[in-house]
């Protein structure tokens, strides 16, 4: 099976969009098929496709599981931030809303810019590990799909 990395890429965005509901974004491990699913807003969700659920549809895991989530914030803090920054960091992930209150820390701290670039890095690496660990090949966006996809 093949997919173009922007493809995966775009059901893991669903599946990770937070919100008031939860989302679910499901690939094809033979064709490279997308299912998208949210439990919040049915006139969102695409029309089941037929042989859904079976075992040839993979979950898209969710951030916390490729280690993308405050880990990464964390890991970040540690290589790019100074000692009190970092401790910082580490306050505003004591309480709910961390996220908004991060990204504002980091927009004071001029580091909006480095941050952002190094959630993309680490993102797209952990993407692409995982579609090889699944056996799903990446194709650049001017390939063909494989015979096995047809």
């Amino acid at each position: 099976m093949s997919i173009t990395y922007d493809q995966l890429y775009h059901l893991f965005m669903w599946a990770w969009m937070g919100g008031m509901g939860s989302n679910e974004a499901w690939v094809h491990r033979h064709d490279g098929r997308g299912y998208c699913f949210t439990d919040w807003d049915d006139s969102m969700n695409e029309a089941e496709p037929e042989d859904f659920p079976s075992d040839d549809w993979l979950l898209i895991p969710d951030k916390r599981d490729l280690d993308l989530g405050s880990y990464l914030v964390f890991r970040f803090a540690d290589e790019q931030l100074s000692p009190d920054q970092q401790q910082e960091v580490r306050n505003i992930f004591s309480r709910k809303g961390a996220y908004r209150r991060f990204k504002f820390f980091l927009g004071r701290s001029d580091q909006l810019d480095a941050w952002n670039a190094y959630q993309n890095t680490h993102e797209e690496s952990a993407i692409r590990a995982w579609a090889e660990e699944q056996g799903i090949v990446l194709r650049e966006d001017d390939e063909a799909p494989s015979s096995e996809a047809r």
